[in-house]
Parts: C-alpha cells; structure tokens; sequence
C-alpha cells in the first residue's frame, strides 16, 4: 500500500504451510504450524498506531450452474478464523523504515488450498492498523495450505501418534498409542499397549488384527 504513509507492505517468512496426515483435532496443538512474518513501513513522517492485528481466515466457495447459462457461486468462511493483537496500545512509529515481526499458530484442522471450475478453499493473513476514529489501514497477503497425505519413512517422526483411551467398567482401563500411518519402507506397525486390572486380574494375551488397509502412492516431487 502506498499513499500518506508511503509504504506499507507484509512480508511473509514461511507462506507455504506443509501439513502431514489427516486433520486433527481442535484441542490437538502437537501438529500445529507457525505463520510468520513482518509488517515493513517506509514512513515519511511519524505515525501513531492505536492498534495492529493479525487475522487468519479461509474462504470456501461453490460454483452451482443455472438455468439460462448463468452461475451462482455461494461463498463461506471456514471457521475458526484466528487472530492475534501484535500491538494492543498507542505506539508512535518513527519517520523511516521500520519492521513489526508478528507470529500466529495455525491449527492442523484445514482442509488444503484447492481451485476447480466447481469451486476453491483459498487462505489469507490480513493486517489491520487502526489509526483513530474511522482511520483504518487494512493489507491482505494469501497462504497456502497443502497437506501431505502419503508420507515417506523420514517424515513419520514429525507427525503425532493416535491414543486411544478407554476404561470398560469394574474389569480394567486401557490406553493404546498407535500411528495415525504406515509406510511400507517400515515393515511393522509400532503400537503401545498400556493395561490396568482394577481387580488385579493378569494380562493373559493381546490379539492385533487388520481390518482395513488403505494403499496410497506419490511422487517424490510431490511433497515438496
């Protein structure tokens, strides 16, 4: 943006978000990501800002064909939509440049960035700079969010596992770790068994079975 203020412009450090496996819970946080980035101002006199905020939002949106060849496109917003206040009282900026760093936690529970002829998801982070009374500065920069699916041996350290956690009454609790996928290249299933009796009974035998198997394959290239 140009105009009074000069230039004022986001700089992102990472627009690109890599998420690996299924989304996750919204509570889950182990497999969450960081959007970062700066907010450059090139002043030509000093500037007071009551208030700077981030905003993270997704929209999606839906083309339906009508009658007559025309087409409606119903358009919403995919919730949560995150924000976060980088600077919450007055500060004055001084003439020149300056650079405002901000950070914001992006939950695994988006679906990825997607653009058909029948519709798309698509993300932004948007910057609000209130100035005073009706004196707003409002910027927007896209992000993409790709998800990764099928993994390779090396990424399935980087990505949390299942538990399962259930107590069957009066007899005993258990609680199973369990990865949420397998690559071939491993040649096992890692599982982790925790049992207790609330009578005291032992553990006689524990039998595992396989009642479906997904097979997926992808391109090196791919998950860059």
């Amino acid at each position: 943006m140009k105009g009074k203020t000069q230039s004022i412009e986001i700089d992102l450090l990472n627009g690109v978000l890599n998420f690996r496996g299924n989304i996750s819970d919204v509570a889950d946080t182990s497999s969450s990501q960081h959007l970062e980035g700066n907010i450059k101002l090139n002043l030509p006199k000093s500037l007071k800002v009551k208030t700077i905020e981030i905003r993270f939002r997704g929209t999606s949106v839906t083309h339906h064909s009508k009658m007559l060849g025309m087409e409606l496109a119903i358009e919403a917003p995919l919730l949560p939509k995150l924000k976060v206040q980088v600077i919450d009282k007055s500060i004055i900026l001084p003439t020149g440049f300056s650079v405002i760093p901000w950070e914001l936690e992006i939950p695994n529970i988006y679906p990825r960035t997607f653009s058909s002829k029948r519709g798309s998801i698509s993300y932004s982070v948007c910057v609000t700079l209130i100035l005073g009374i009706n004196r707003t500065i409002r910027l927007e920069h896209p992000v993409i969010i790709q998800r990764h699916h099928c993994l390779y041996q090396r990424d399935i350290v980087h990505m949390a596992p299942k538990l399962y956690d259930n107590t069957i009454a009066t007899k005993f609790h258990y609680q199973i770790e369990a990865p949420r996928i397998v690559c071939s290249e491993q040649g096992y299933i890692p599982i982790s068994v925790k049992y207790l009796s609330i009578h005291q009974k032992p553990l006689v035998h524990i039998r595992t079975q396989i009642i479906q198997v997904e097979l997926c394959s992808k391109q090196e290239e791919c998950l860059h």
